[in-house]
């Protein structure tokens, strides 16, 4: 497989990537890990030649590997290192740290004694475990959902190669690379380099990496095992120069069209000794069971609007139907009374389904009844402050951002600290969960209570057949498309699956590749800045309009040298809606402007996006 890339590839962490001295960041554990060394190879493992980008053979596994720990395996030629040090690395949270640097427990296999010594990165292989990567990282999850894909779909010349662990900093090009199975799983291997700034192609940052997973998908394998090239520099001593930067995407595509020329034994080490030992790795690792068994739970079918999910036996469940509906929407020559009648009759009484289980909640609402059109079926408010919060959650095995807020008031009862989250599946059911208030019970006792059931609870949702169509309900618009949910705000929109979702103070932005979509949002009465500063070279030319929550929106495209660099809706003044404000724009972060030309078909994507908003509140 040949990759061929001209444009410089942005990852955001953020709203905006920003350029500064240092470089890829990693996650470091809070307390020293349990390390266990192992013996170096008495011989190296037999080479297997490297599979075909078309074919995946599985390769024969080696007799006695030569490391050993938790369940992983793999064999090395004793040339690569003197030792590999195997160790469990604890969980780092959210809290105080860089988004990048959140990674749940985890196992890694440093190479001490490395054939290429005083490298930037550390030579290792680290295992994740998927679920808990997912819960406890939406961008670790947004990658591991890129993985899947770009397995399933093994593209020969991408774009982009996804990567883990998360790098504060951008992939700056992908040589020598190859999709290869390993003893239970399967991945893509390529040698890349990531930088925070336009510097050369270098043996000291370059680095070869293996990105796959198990077949079963609950583990993520990642290596980064740097590698050197005798035609490339040592090191950057020196700026390169305002010539080099406004070259670089040439540069890039030169060296990469180079590197792949060349034979993987002109590497330092030789690629196929890397290629071998990945395909020798199995993952066995047992995963202990922390779930609440489900044997005896009982499941509820919810027939009208088809779906079901299961939930234990000493929880209770309450079904409502309609208790009002909007006053315009009350038919000519129909009484109040009158239509209550026919829309309970429509709707019937499974509109809402609540679940009451120890100290907390969970609230289903069907379609019909978007912005609780006609049942309030969740909360409407809080009385205190809080924190934002999110879950992810793998429902009918798609993965789902559960979104709301850890509500903090004075006291520590459930009255006062709680939680509320919102998920939003792509046909409009939307499912609240949460902490129930109590007087006695405090938020910590619904965390060890009664959270993790919860979430059982809500993963156990799917929908099934019914024999009519549910009522009320339209066809998708978006089918197959995720949600996002803003609940401080009361917005939400829908969105491709494989567009990257990032939130920040006041801005929430969407990105595929080096494109992203810049959403930023404030009350009237904030004093919040929305939309980026400045303005690059071009000039505003208006194409049409779209409707926007309502409201008509002009999409006014920046031209550059007959290009287009960004669509701006309602151009740079950006639109109210009731008490709030946004500001909408799209744009194509990229070294080279003069090469960016947003396509048309990239744009009427974007315009869906836009045009899914709707108010949650």
């Amino acid at each position: 497989m040949e990759s061929k890339c001209s444009t410089l590839v942005f990852v955001l962490i953020l709203s905006v990537l920003v350029f500064s001295g240092c470089g890829p960041a990693t996650a470091q554990p809070t307390e020293p890990p349990t390390a266990t060394p192992v013996d170096v190879p008495t011989s190296p493992p037999e080479a297997t030649s490297v599979p075909e980008p078309t074919s995946e053979p599985l390769p024969t596994s080696t007799p006695g590997p030569d490391v050993l720990y938790e369940g992983i395996s793999f064999s090395y030629d004793d040339t690569l290192a003197a030792e590999v040090v195997a160790e469990t690395v604890p969980a780092v949270g959210p809290d105080g740290v860089a988004e990048w640097e959140v990674e749940p427990e985890h196992f890694r296999l440093s190479f001490d004694g490395y054939i290429l010594p005083e490298t930037f990165h550390e030579p290792q292989i680290v295992v994740y475990p998927v679920s808990e990567f997912e819960a406890s990282s939406e961008a670790a999850a947004n990658t591991i959902a890129a993985l899947r894909q770009f397995l399933a779909e093994k593209p020969a010349t991408p774009d982009g190669i996804p990567f883990l662990p998360l790098f504060n900093a951008v992939q700056m090009m992908r040589t020598q690379a190859s999709y290869i199975s390993f003893q239970n799983g399967a991945g893509v291997c390529f040698v890349t380099q990531y930088g925070q700034a336009y510097v050369p192609i270098n043996n000291q940052e370059m680095f070869y990496t293996f990105q796959g997973m198990t077949d079963d998908g609950s583990y993520y394998v990642a290596a980064i095992l740097p590698v050197s090239h005798p035609t490339l520099p040592a090191a950057v001593t020196e700026d390169p120069g305002d010539d080099f930067r406004d070259n670089f995407d040439s540069y890039i595509q030169e060296i990469e069209q180079r590197l792949d020329a060349e034979d993987m034994s002109s590497f330092t080490p030789d690629l196929s000794l890397l290629d071998t030992m990945i395909q020798s790795l199995e993952v066995a690792v047992e995963i202990p069971d922390t779930e609440q068994s489900t044997e005896d739970w009982l499941v509820y079918v919810n027939d009208v609007y088809g779906y079901q999910f299961s939930y234990p036996a000493s929880a209770t469940i309450t079904e409502t139907g309609v208790d009002g509906f909007p006053t315009d929407e009350l038919p000519e020559g129909m009484s109040a009374g009158e239509y209550m009648v026919q829309l309970r009759e429509t709707y019937t009484d499974k509109l809402c389904v609540s679940v009451s289980y120890e100290l907390g909640y969970i609230n289903i609402s069907a379609p019909p009844n978007q912005g609780f059109r006609y049942a309030i079926c969740g909360r409407t408010g809080r009385a205190y402050g809080g924190v934002g919060k999110s879950d992810i959650i793998v429902i009918e095995g798609q993965s789902y951002t559960a979104a709301g807020y850890e509500e903090i008031g004075p006291g520590e009862t459930l009255m006062y600290h709680n939680e509320t989250l919102i998920v939003s599946l792509a046909d409009g059911t939307r499912i609240e969960y949460g902490a129930a208030p109590s007087e006695t019970a405090t938020f910590e006792d619904y965390l060890e209570t009664t959270r993790d059931v919860l979430l059982q609870i809500v993963a156990s949702y799917e929908q099934r057949a019914t024999s009519t169509p549910p009522p009320g309900t339209l066809e998708d618009p978006y089918p197959g498309w995720a949600s996002y949910t803003n609940t401080d705000y009361g917005f939400a929109f829908r969105h491709p699956p494989a567009w990257v979702v990032q939130e920040g103070p006041n801005v929430v932005t969407l990105s595929q590749q080096t494109l992203t979509l810049v959403i930023g949002y404030r009350r009237v009465a904030e004093d919040v800045r929305l939309g980026l500063v400045g303005l690059p070279a071009g000039d505003f030319e208006t194409r049409g309009a779209m409707i926007f929550l309502g409201q008509e929106l002009r999409r006014d495209v920046l031209v550059y040298d007959g290009k287009d660099k960004a669509v701006h809706y309602n151009g740079t003044a950006g639109v109210q809606i009731g008490g709030l404000e946004f500001s909408i724009s799209l744009h194509e972060f990229t070294a080279d402007y003069q090469a960016i030309a947003i396509l048309e078909a990239s744009q009427a994507v974007v315009d869906q996006i836009v045009e899914s908003f709707e108010l949650t509140e």
